[in-house]
């Protein structure tokens, strides 16, 4: 037998873990961790994970639905649900009562962790339990890459909104924050108006992980361990992606989450600085020909209330 969901329980590795259904199931081994993005998720389901959900996916569906899509679960031979209760609605109240009832019915464990604890440490504790480090690795990579995708997957013509919303995300699969300073080391994202401080020690090193990553980092100790990559933009703007480990120590599978940021990150910085470049050579042209007067009056009025 392997990693049984008692083994989970067991470990106390985290505080507020409890379950909530009968202890009929905790012997199921757990082969995979995948959280619930989708109302159908049995669809992409291999067997034997254990799922992690708020149910907030389910919460535009009625409770036969809900069921149907149990069933299909179930089939799957899912190992057990971790839940947070989000008891904000009378509807997702209900959803709940309806998972918790099906699941006994069925001998599923659920477990419950308090709101604040995140489920993608979850996910990196059980997939180095299951798995050999390799594994574990893929299995993660592929998990953080389709959870940057679908921040793409929304279309935001907001470019500064958009990269406020992929640090974010990265923070919170890293359990800790994620900034974004620019060249003199002005903090940028997530929130510009702090004015938190920012500089490179003179003791910083170079620091490679331990994956098959195209990126070298640098790691300094200041009042936490930081972790750096400097990202340069068109030969012209440099940028530095600052994570401080104020919550966890950085783990192998935390560098995935930073390297799959990065590419991203890039493109969209270059985006935004390509326009400001467009924007800057359309002003001073507009500047240069109401200097040398080649604009008619009505043409000098319509510039100078632009610029």
């Amino acid at each position: 037998m392997g990693y049984t969901v008692k083994d989970l329980i067991r470990s106390n590795k985290f505080q507020g873990l409890q379950l909530i259904s009968d202890n009929s199931g905790i012997n199921r081994e757990i082969k995979g961790a995948r959280i619930i993005t989708v109302p159908d998720m049995e669809k992409f389901l291999g067997g034997g994970d254990l799922l992690l959900t708020s149910l907030v996916v389910y919460g535009k569906l009625d409770k036969c639905t809900m069921l149907n899509h149990l069933e299909e679960l179930d089939k799957k031979q899912i190992s057990g649900f971790v839940v947070k209760r989000i008891q904000n609605t009378a509807h997702l109240n209900a959803l709940f009562e309806t998972l918790l009832r099906f699941c006994e019915e069925h001998g599923i464990p659920v477990l419950e962790i308090p709101q604040e604890l995140s489920f993608w440490l979850i996910i990196k504790y059980l997939l180095l339990q299951i798995f050999n480090i390799e594994i574990a690795k893929a299995a993660y990579s592929e998990m953080v890459h389709d959870e940057i995708n679908r921040l793409f997957a929304v279309e935001i013509s907001d470019n500064d909104r958009l990269i406020r919303n992929m640090l974010d995300r990265a923070g919170r699969i890293l359990g800790n924050p994620v900034t974004l300073y620019d060249k003199d080391f002005h903090n940028m994202y997530p929130d510009a108006s702090e004015k938190k401080e920012f500089i490179i020690t003179d003791d910083s090193e170079k620091y490679v992980p331990n994956i098959i990553s195209r990126y070298e980092y640098i790691r300094q100790k200041r009042e936490h361990i930081e972790y750096i990559k400097k990202i340069n933009i068109l030969s012209q703007y440099e940028f530095y992606l600052v994570t401080s480990e104020v919550n966890e120590p950085l783990m192998e599978l935390d560098f995935i989450t930073l390297d799959g940021i990065i590419s991203p990150l890039r493109y969209i910085l270059s985006q935004i600085m390509t326009e400001k470049n467009r924007e800057k050579k359309y002003y001073r042209d507009l500047e240069y020909r109401l200097l040398n007067g080649s604009l008619s009056d009505a043409e000098e009025d319509e510039v100078a209330n632009l610029l």
